[in-house]
């Protein structure tokens, strides 16, 4: 059951210990990069997402949605919602270092993450950490 808490923020009785409610990630995944969209999140007219800052950039024009095949607008609306439910959520980090954080924290935590790939200074190739 969901409820509002004093901050305006939906809030589940099944959590996480220490974080926002659990979510299936299928749910959240871009239809382009199939990550989940942390960040901002375009929306076509029926309503799927697509990350704005990364995925429909990269669509070509004119840009459709990858999931219906209808044309985004000119100004294509943001998911809000949605973005503040992946922003709640609780998540396990993607480069599998065994921590979970809110989406909000998630851009942090990837960027210095110690499992995440390292770029090679010899060959530029993104590696694993070894250790």
């Amino acid at each position: 059951a969901m409820k509002r808490s004093h901050s305006g923020s939906a809030s589940s009785n099944a959590q996480v210990p220490g974080g926002g409610p659990e979510i299936d990630e299928i749910l959240c995944q871009c239809p382009v990069c199939l990550e989940v969209m942390f960040g901002k999140i375009l929306r076509c007219p029926d309503g799927h997402g697509i990350c704005a800052e990364r995925c429909f950039e990269t669509l070509p024009a004119p840009k459709k949605c990858p999931q219906c095949r209808q044309a985004f607008g000119k100004k294509p609306g943001r998911g809000i919602m949605v973005e503040q439910i992946i922003a709640a959520g609780q998540w396990a980090c993607k480069h599998d270092c065994g921590l979970k954080f809110r989406g909000s924290e998630m851009a942090t935590h990837l960027s210095a993450c110690p499992a995440r790939p390292l770029k090679c200074p010899y060959c530029m190739d993104l590696v694993a950490p070894v250790g």
